[in-house]
């Protein structure tokens, strides 16, 4: 009788022990997921796990629609412009686009935007490739720069896209599939994993190679992307996306920004880096239907607040990004219409 009521009480320990660690692993979790909130205004920030695959694209489902492969009526006498890139290039509206163009070659101008949140120079060539060409533009932008570089920290190979590790993982070890499912829904497993990669970031912005390389196959990329309009007889307008610390003249709301506080700790890396592929962009040969427009120096000129963020814009910035570009490339817009 002894030995069973001893064997029960075991039982009961280990119950209890394991509701205390449940509590305990919930417990931290609601922290994590309450000092996010508190620090970035939403409790799952950083958390894209619902992924749409295509072959190198990934699509997070949370961002809205996510396919590029939608019916496009004819062009018919419209001009036709598709933009490609991430964020930066997704959140800038395709109206503003139209009446900008529509000032410079005094035509019905029509916008299909391709960008895609967290996309790489790579992820924009091969979503042009399958889904671009036979849209028939007349003109295509592309806006990028970022993404390039940060995904290189974080992923540790340069051209290739964050999530891909995580989808290897996926695919190279099945049977942990479980485990990581709902580790990658835990704000608090997130929390630990991106300080992991904060101290890995801060190694490899050392790293000088990984520096070349990440230029190297970023400039390859836009290259490609060039021969391919060429061969489409149409130009491209190649722009390095908007820094905010490349701007001449912060305002008092940018400077105070949460996520430029955040991100302090890359700053001169990924100054340094964008200074580079300037400098590459502007020396390296392209096709002669290339022009470069570096879009760091749109806002040199105004006071206005632009930036929301390290490379997201307010409308007025937008306005004043959009703006410069069609001005820089103003005369051989007009000279080819």
């Amino acid at each position: 009788m002894g030995k069973k009521v001893k064997k029960q009480n075991i039982w009961v320990n280990v119950l209890l022990s394991l509701i205390v660690f449940i509590v305990f692993c919930g417990l931290l979790e609601l922290s994590a997921r309450l000092y996010a909130h508190y620090k970035y205004g939403s409790h799952n920030r950083g958390m894209y796990w619902k992924f749409k695959y295509e072959p190198f694209l990934m699509f997070n489902e949370d961002w809205g629609d996510p396919s590029f492969d939608k019916i496009y009526p004819p062009k018919g006498d419209k001009f036709r412009v598709i933009i490609l890139g991430g964020s930066t290039a997704k959140r800038i509206p395709n109206e503003l686009v139209r009446e900008e163009l529509k000032k410079v070659i005094e035509r019905e101008v029509e916008v299909i935007n391709m960008a895609r949140h967290g996309y790489i120079v790579n992820q924009e060539r091969i979503a042009f490739l399958l889904y671009g060409i036979k849209l028939d533009p007349d003109l295509l932008i592309t806006i990028n720069g970022s993404n390039d570089i940060v995904m290189m920290t974080k992923s540790l190979q340069p051209g290739m896209p964050y999530e891909n590790q995580f989808i290897d993982l996926a695919v190279n070890h099945p049977a942990w599939n479980f485990f990581f499912g709902i580790v990658r829904h835990s704000q608090f497993a997130n929390s630990l994993l991106k300080l992991k990669e904060r101290k890995v970031e801060k190694e490899i912005q050392k790293d000088i190679q990984l520096r070349e390389q990440t230029i190297k196959i970023y400039v390859e990329g836009l290259q490609s992307i060039s021969i391919i309009a060429q061969g489409l007889d149409i130009p491209h307008i190649l722009v390095l996306q908007p820094y905010i610390h490349l701007r001449k003249s912060l305002t008092e709301r940018e400077k105070s920004l949460n996520e430029i506080k955040h991100y302090e700790y890359r700053k001169k890396f990924m100054t340094e880096m964008y200074t580079s592929i300037d400098s590459a962009l502007t020396t390296i040969p392209f096709t002669i239907k290339t022009i470069y427009v570096n879009g760091t120096k749109a806002f040199n000129s105004v006071n206005d607040e632009c930036f929301t963020d390290e490379v997201h814009l307010t409308e007025k910035g937008n306005q004043l990004l959009v703006q410069y570009i069609f001005s820089s490339a103003f005369n051989y817009l007009k000279e080819k219409n």
